[in-house]
C-alpha cells in the first residue's frame, strides 16, 4: 500500500485527506529485498515519494538524494511532502515556545499513567475483537 495510487486518487482526492502519509517501518525497502519489486532502495523510495508517502518509518528515505541527483524524483514532490510534515507540526505546536504549547506541561506520570495504558490496550485489540465478535457470528 505504500506505493498505491490510491493514496492520491482515494485517499487525497475523494476523502479529501490533507495530512501527511507516513509507511510502515521497513514497507519501501521491503518492496526492494523482500517482494522485488525495484531494484534498488533509491528506486523503491522515489516510487513511494511519488505516490504520496511523505514521511518513511524505516531507513529507506535516506536515499532520496540520490534518486533527486538521478532526477527520479521533483522539487515538486519534494517541497509537498515538506510541506505536509511542517504544516502538521506547527499544528502540534512543536516550534511555538514551551509555555504556548499545551501538550508541554503534560507530565510522563500521566502519560505513562495506569489509564492511559489500559485505554492503549484497549484501542489495540478492538479491531481484534471486532474481527473474534464476526467469525463467531459466521460459525453460529
Amino acid at each position: 500500500m505504500c506505493m498505491s495510487p490510491m493514496l492520491q486518487s482515494v485517499l487525497r482526492e475523494r476523502f479529501n485527506f490533507t495530512g501527511f502519509i507516513c509507511s510502515d517501518s521497513g514497507a519501501i525497502s521491503f518492496m526492494v529485498s523482500y517482494f522485488k519489486r525495484f531494484n534498488t532502495t533509491e528506486d523503491a523510495a522515489a516510487a513511494a515519494l511519488a505516490a504520496g508517502v511523505d514521511l518513511n518509518s524505516g531507513s529507506a528515505y535516506l536515499s532520496l538524494p540520490k534518486a533527486y541527483a538521478a532526477k527520479k524524483i521533483t522539487d515538486s514532490q519534494i517541497n509537498q511532502a515538506a510541506q505536509r510534515l511542517m504544516v502538521a507540526r506547527m499544528r502540534l505546536g512543536m516550534f511555538d515556545p514551551p509555555e504556548m504549547n499545551p501538550f508541554h506541561n503534560i507530565s510522563q506520570d500521566e502519560i505513562h499513567s495506569a489509564k492511559h495504558r489500559a485505554m492503549a490496550l484497549e484501542v489495540l485489540w478492538a479491531p481484534h475483537a471486532l474481527s473474534f465478535s464476526m467469525l463467531f457470528a459466521r460459525e453460529g
